[in-house]
């Protein structure tokens, strides 16, 4: 059986691609910005000697990677939608092979999973600030592979129970809900919103200790201060793109 199915549903494309150029535009805007955040740490001396900048740019990574998922899903949403009258059938193994498919299934929980690593990180640096001062290069790289180590089971999963089925058809507009079973994309979300959440309750006891640092101390070290503010950086960036939901 072929891939190319020159089958159609009874759906009509949609007329209104005003949402899929904003995908195009958000997209393309989130992933230069973040990859050139992430460069100029990378390739800045002053910046990639230090683990906090490090883990900074890890966390800009995802951006970028998010970022890209949402330009190239926006392109072929739009191709779709101005190149058939009703939207096509595809075998599933096709939507699955898309890179922004792909990178979705690896996106959705790993944005979750970073921004509670971070969490984790921050909670552990104003606890215990000296034993985190020791720390070297190697511990954000840690964190960084552990969150990878960590997408692997869902991203393993998603690649069985397509290759289950490769040639079942779906719709030709490759949601990552299409291309993967219903049930392991509530699980991807589940995962998502959970972590999201238990670093957002993670982050209270951090900005309750930074109060209270501050309010006793009339002074405080530039190395610390330099903490806090890559702290409110870091919890700035969970805010603003660890909690989007793309539907």
């Amino acid at each position: 059986m072929t891939s190319n199915v020159p089958i159609s549903s009874n759906i009509p494309s949609t007329k209104d691609t005003a949402p899929f150029y904003l995908y195009i535009i958000e997209g393309s805007i989130i992933t230069v910005f973040s990859t050139a955040m992430t460069l100029i740490i990378l390739l800045t001396p002053k910046f990639f000697r230090q683990k906090e900048y490090m883990l900074l740019a890890f966390n800009v990574m995802f951006d970028a990677f998010f970022g890209l998922q949402y330009l190239l899903s926006g392109i072929h949403y739009l191709t779709v939608a101005v190149s058939n009258e009703f939207v096509p059938l595809v075998p599933r193994l096709a939507c699955y092979s898309r890179v922004s498919v792909l990178l979705m299934i690896f996106v959705i929980p790993g944005m979750g999973l970073m921004a509670m690593a971070n969490a984790l990180d921050r909670l552990f640096m104003i606890t215990f600030i000296g034993k985190y001062k020791k720390f070297g290069l190697f511990y954000p790289i840690c964190i960084f592979g552990v969150v990878l180590l960590c997408c692997l089971p869902t991203t393993i999963t998603a690649l069985i129970t397509v290759l289950a089925a490769p040639y079942e058809l779906v719709q030709g507009n490759c949601l990552v809900r299409s291309a993967i079973p219903n049930w392991l994309y509530i699980v991807l979300r589940s995962i998502r919103i959970m972590t999201t959440l238990i670093a957002a309750l993670l982050y209270l006891p951090i900005l309750i200790k930074i109060r209270k640092t501050l309010k006793s101390s009339g002074a405080i070290e530039g190395t610390q201060r330099k903490q806090f503010k890559l702290t409110s950086t870091i919890a700035f960036i969970t805010k603003n793109c660890h909690i989007t939901v793309q539907s």
